[in-house]
């Protein structure tokens, strides 16, 4: 299966160099940017569109689909050449990971049969101490049905007495090399050994034991109230190969541990503060050792560092104040636009009932701004779209043109209900108030309608909002409910 895999593979690759061979000379578009390994994909793109839609004339579903959404995006660009770059760069993309994944297939398959441990009928054995090899093989038996999958273990080669014996004086000298650690001999050891059970790159396998537990312990640690003239150790090392062993004894001086000099004054410091804690256990206070060994000890204090932590504060606060203006800003402005759509039901119906009763559209704007400053100069709240339209009627006290003036007005509003509200007013100069009045109160009863539903909406997202804090209330009363209840079992 592999085999047909692999001549399929070749013979995608040998096509694909023929496209590439045939298409050289195609133009790729000046829009599509390219590297040198992907032009000639690309070229091979510019060939098959060519061939499949340009000599078609870009027949099929699929391809009007296509230049549709095209020119949704773009309807002022050229669509059908921004299709072409399209499909040539999409084409000739997946031209190159198939390219590159057929290269790859094929280096996996030559590196994978350097890899094979089944060769003539041979199989190589892993060196001793590495792990198993597992295969899988096929066996074919002459009249019977192969056996295919078969999972073979190849345990590691085993080296003969004769071959152990040769390489145990190499091994002893490593296995004591190994031993020493930091130390230079074993004539005199004053820092940890080392207590391993094997060596890399050989096959054996050691267990040591020796007769003083005081003085090195199991991690081979030096331990403490060593002598100064020293102890000799004696260790014997059980050397172990399957069926094979061998013991090596060797003995090594053991002296008191060399210390650094910060570890030394470190355990001097210890005693003199354990003897002057003893000498003071009946006082208020103990007296700390001012001197050891002729260096001057010197007791401070160490606090704990809270400015750092302070000044990050500080730092953090600061940051998340000046963001949060700016967060705080734009949710004024949000308050500001859902005020205005808020006021608009109602300007509109002040402005139609007045239009209605016979003023003129610029006397019903003036009369419906100048009640709103009456109102909020003896304390009413700021309205937003009303102080629109003070700006506005000042803008018309000032000379500019009256159609002029609306258009000020709808864009600083932002809002499009009011556009729209221009949009009638604009109506009335070139029409008339008498069909200005009839869309106008239709306008009336759409903006009530909407004002129910935006009321409507906020109380959804009202209820949406509490919802946490009803869930946090229950799980207070769950607990305050829970807790006593297991507390009595």
């Amino acid at each position: 299966m592999n085999e047909i895999v692999i001549y399929i593979c070749i013979a995608l690759l040998v096509i694909s160099v023929i496209l590439m061979i045939v298409s050289c000379k195609e133009v790729v578009p000046e829009d599509i940017d390219y590297a040198f390994y992907t032009l000639p994909f690309y070229k091979i793109g510019r060939l098959i569109y060519k061939k499949i839609f340009e000599e078609r004339d870009g027949q099929g579903a699929y391809y009007q689909k296509l230049y549709d959404s095209i020119h949704t995006l773009n309807p002022a660009g050229k669509t059908s050449d921004e299709l072409a770059s399209f499909f040539i760069k999409k084409i000739g993309l997946s031209l190159l990971i198939i390219f590159v994944g057929l290269l790859f297939v094929l280096a996996f398959d030559y590196t994978g049969k350097k890899e094979y441990l089944l060769v003539d009928g041979k199989v190589e054995r892993p060196d001793p101490g590495s792990r198993n090899n597992r295969i899988l093989a096929t066996i074919d038996i002459d009249g019977e049905e192969p056996i295919e999958n078969y999972e073979l273990e190849i345990a590691s080669r085993q080296y003969t007495k004769e071959q152990l014996d040769t390489m145990l004086p190499e091994f002893i000298t490593a296995l004591e090399r190994d031993f020493l650690g930091k130390n230079k001999s074993v004539d005199f050891i004053n820092s940890d050994v080392c207590i391993s059970q094997s060596i890399e790159g050989y096959p054996f396998s050691v267990n040591y034991k020796w007769d003083n537990k005081e003085v090195i312990n199991r991690r081979g640690e030096l331990m403490e109230d060593i002598p100064d003239e020293g102890v000799i150790v004696s260790f014997d090392a059980t050397i172990t190969y399957l069926d094979y062993s061998w013991i090596h004894t060797f003995s090594v001086h053991v002296f008191p541990k060399e210390l650094t000099r910060s570890e030394y004054i470190r355990g001097r410091i210890e005693e003199a503060i354990n003897i002057k804690d003893i000498d003071t256990a009946t006082k208020e206070y103990m007296e700390l050792p001012s001197d050891i060994d002729g260096v001057t000890v010197v007791w401070t204090e160490e606090k704990e560092e809270h400015l750092f932590i302070l000044v990050i504060l500080i730092i953090a606060s600061s940051i998340g104040i000046f963001a949060g203006q700016d967060k705080d800003l734009g949710k004024r402005v949000e308050e500001r636009d859902e005020q205005m759509l808020e006021d608009y039901t109602e300007i509109v119906s002040k402005l139609t009932l007045l239009i209605g009763a016979g003023m003129t559209v610029r006397g019903a704007f003036r009369k419906v701004a100048l009640d709103y400053k009456a109102k909020k100069d003896t304390g009413g709240p700021i309205r937003y779209a009303y102080e629109e339209m003070l700006f506005t009627i000042h803008e018309m006290d000032s000379g500019v043109e009256e159609t002029v003036c609306y258009s000020h007005f709808s864009s600083r509003a932002r809002v499009q209900k009011y556009v729209k509200l221009v949009s009638l007013l604009d109506q009335n100069l070139k029409l008339g108030v008498g069909t200005m009045l009839i869309t106008l109160r239709e306008e009336t009863r759409d903006a009530f309608e909407d004002r129910k539903n935006l009321i409507e909406k906020k109380s959804e997202e009202a209820g949406t909002k509490l919802l946490v804090p009803m869930i946090l209330m229950l799980v207070v009363v769950v607990v305050v409910i829970m807790v006593p209840a297991f507390m009595s079992m």
